[in-house]
């Protein structure tokens, strides 16, 4: 049984969807802030102010693939800044002498051992 190309294309356009999300709600700062959240996405990553919008408010029917593999590239880096950040965090209170919490320990770990 040969899987419908318009399925394809729907989990192509839902995971776009959720990447974009994850980006614009790890952006946004506060309530109102969504707009000028996916500018600075948009700038910061080479997407377009349009592409996050319409999967935000008005999802498309598809997806072209390079503005699905640029969302997943954004959001990778946006992974890994967010981490860089937590473990310069970690060693500025390791530093200092202030307890890591375990969760924050759990985290990193993972993120290592992802790494390789």
């Amino acid at each position: 049984m040969r899987a419908n190309s318009c399925d394809f294309g729907a989990k192509a356009v839902a995971a776009a969807s959720s990447l974009a999300l994850e980006l614009v709600r790890g952006e946004t700062i506060g309530p109102g802030d969504t707009g000028n959240a996916m500018r600075r996405l948009a700038r910061r990553h080479a997407l377009t102010f349009g592409l996050l919008w319409n999967l935000r408010y008005r999802r498309p029917k598809d997806i072209a693939a390079g503005a699905l593999m640029a969302l997943a590239l954004a959001h990778e880096t946006e992974r890994r800044h967010q981490l860089e950040r937590l473990n310069h965090e970690a060693d500025q209170a390791r530093r200092k002498g202030l307890a890591v919490p375990d969760s924050i320990r759990q985290i990193l770990a993972l993120a290592d051992d992802q790494k390789g």
